[in-house]
């Protein structure tokens, strides 16, 4: 019993470093119990693994076992790209194997130890099983100081790579196996079998270390393609704060002359020309200068240029606009934030038939918080990514899909903030509230 026990242990402590290295490297799914319920599937894996152990199935279809298992912790308990978590659980895999050939071949090959003595049931079991707990647990510690949280790589990349970890770990167990056995062969054979095995782990390590560094240079690839593009689309906004500012400022310019013209056309008594030509001057006025006043001019200036937009695409308005004193966002980050929501709502505004087409504005203090409401109308049809966060729905320009939404939770995130989408079926809306200084 005690045997059973301790080889329980050893596959829990097995499993434990294993959820140390995802806990470490990925995000967790928002579960309300996430660490309880964590702790209950290692708890099975690791009874599953010992049943497998004492049972003694084949070596190959346990590693298999712990393998999938792996997968599926990753899968169900992180929000991670899939090939990440095959990359991870391969990685776990080989250290596996490597932590097994380090404490089992050059002791019996070296010191003559029996095999049967530290397998399952053998007077050496506890002392060796220990051992190869420390060479697991050294390897995790190399891997979380050594290693980023994530990479990218392409669909030809993850596919190769995954072909060859499948191989590389099957022949390194088969000649593992072979290698514990290597009584019933000749000397020659035990060091052309070592040197296979150890061809292969050098390939193995070298193939992961290429893909790894491979996919970090394609993830800092897509970073600077996202900051250019971030570049591009913060500079459109700066181009349209400076048409708006430009339009006002002409029809400020000519203001005398309309005002010119409405005295000739009254002094003529030509009074229904007048109030045409009032009525045209009122169209210009909504069209050109829908005016924000916060008393913040950048905020001012990106406001009324975005409304503007949606006053010439008909979308109907209302706003509530309070800023507090003593908010604490850089006038950029502002900026940046709300061009995109606008733009956002502006955009699934744009879908509807003109008299459907809504834009509700909330930013005012509220409980000590900044709270930036924005409501507009939908369609209804939305998309989900795997972890359930919403995903952009645009068509065009495909560079920019979506950086806009990336870009609203990296400042949320930037000052601590709480953002929360809500999908409706005719009613989109987003409620962002960040702490105000005292």
């Amino acid at each position: 019993m005690f045997n059973i026990i301790w080889e329980f242990i050893i596959n829990l402590l097995e499993s434990f470093l294993f959820a140390v290295i995802c806990n470490a490297k990925f995000t967790k799914r928002q579960y309300h119990y996430h660490t309880a319920e964590q702790t209950l599937f290692i708890l099975c894996k690791s009874l599953l693994i010992t049943l497998m152990n004492i049972s003694k199935i084949s070596t190959i279809i346990s590693l298999t076992s712990v393998l999938l298992l792996n997968i599926i912790f990753l899968i169900l308990f992180f929000v991670n790209p899939i090939f990440n978590s095959f990359f991870v659980s391969f990685i776990y895999c080989l250290i596996l194997i490597t932590s097994d050939a380090l404490t089992l071949l050059i002791p019996i090959k070296f010191y003559n130890i029996n095999l049967s003595q530290v397998l399952y049931l053998g007077n050496m079991r506890i002392l060796f099983s220990l051992i190869y707990i420390s060479i697991i647990a050294l390897f995790v510690i190399i891997f979380l100081l050594f290693t980023p949280q994530v990479f990218v790589l392409g669909k030809l990349d993850k596919i190769s790579y995954f072909i060859i970890s499948t191989i590389c770990v099957i022949l390194e167990e088969i000649v593992l196996i072979i290698l514990l056995k290597q009584s019933i062969y000749a000397e020659n054979f035990f060091h052309l079998l070592l040197f296979i095995f150890g061809l292969t782990l050098f390939l193995f390590v070298y193939i992961s270390i290429y893909i790894y560094r491979l996919g970090k240079e394609k993830e800092k690839n897509d970073r600077l393609i996202q900051s250019i593009t971030i570049n591009q689309m913060e500079a459109r906004q700066n181009e349209e704060i400076i048409n708006s500012t430009h339009s006002l400022r002409v029809f400020k310019h000519d203001i005398m002359n309309h005002m010119s013209i409405l005295y000739k056309l009254v002094e003529n008594g030509k009074n229904s020309d007048a109030l045409k030509y009032i009525y045209q001057i009122n169209n210009s006025i909504e069209r050109t200068s829908y005016t924000i006043s916060t008393g913040i001019i950048p905020i001012d200036c990106i406001m009324t240029a975005k409304l503007s937009k949606a006053l010439d695409n008909n979308i109907s308005i209302k706003h509530q606009i309070h800023f507090p004193a003593n908010y604490n966002i850089s006038d950029m980050d502002l900026c940046s934030l709300i061009s995109n929501l606008l733009d956002n709502a502006i955009e699934a505004n744009c879908k509807l038939d003109i008299t459907k087409r809504r834009l509700q504005i909330e930013i005012k203090p509220y409980n000590n918080m900044l709270l930036l409401f924005i409501s507009n109308s939908s369609n209804g049809i939305y998309l989900y990514g795997g972890n359930g966060n919403l995903l952009t729905t645009k068509t065009s320009n495909k560079n920019e899909h979506g950086i806009g939404i990336k870009r609203i939770n990296e400042i949320v995130k930037k000052y601590n903030g709480i953002i929360e989408f809500d999908p409706g079926t005719e009613i989109f809306s987003v409620s962002i509230l960040f702490p105000l200084d005292n």
